[in-house]
């Protein structure tokens, strides 16, 4: 509820296959207001994965949002500026921590520019020697 007050709109987000310049930008210009990255497990890649997300200067992101400007109906200036790093209307980045190196470096991964990390319990749970404990296991709870 305190998030629907906040926001009203609900925010679809989307799980991309890999940290990948293009295929970030693509779910970002067809519409989807939050990234999950998998597989993040260092801060440069978490780094990597926050300039896909953004225009330059703060990142590396490339122009191409005709989707979402044209279900939006608002101008094009428009949308680059509520895309910017820093706006509320930023793309919402998750870096997902799936293995024991991106656990090791989380502190890392935080600093970055991203907005949270999605931890995946099931995969961690595997990698620290604790299959299918998911968030019971002894290391992963």
């Amino acid at each position: 509820q305190a998030v629907q007050t906040a926001n009203p709109q609900p925010a679809p987000f989307v799980r991309v296959a890999k940290n990948d310049l293009g295929d970030i930008g693509h779910m970002l210009d067809i519409g989807y207001a939050g990234i999950i990255c998998p597989l993040i497990e260092t801060q440069q890649e978490a780094e990597d994965f926050a300039a896909a997300c953004l225009y330059p200067p703060a990142g590396r992101r490339s122009w191409g949002p005709t989707r979402a400007v044209l279900s939006d109906a608002q101008p094009l200036s428009k949308y680059h500026a509520a895309m910017q790093a820093g706006q509320d209307t930023a793309p919402i980045m998750f870096a997902m921590v799936e293995t024991g190196k991106g656990l090791a470096n989380l502190e890392g991964i935080l600093a970055a520019n991203v907005d949270g990390v999605f931890i995946g319990p099931m995969d961690l749970s595997i990698a620290l020697g604790e299959p299918c404990e998911g968030v019971a296991g002894a290391k992963t709870a």
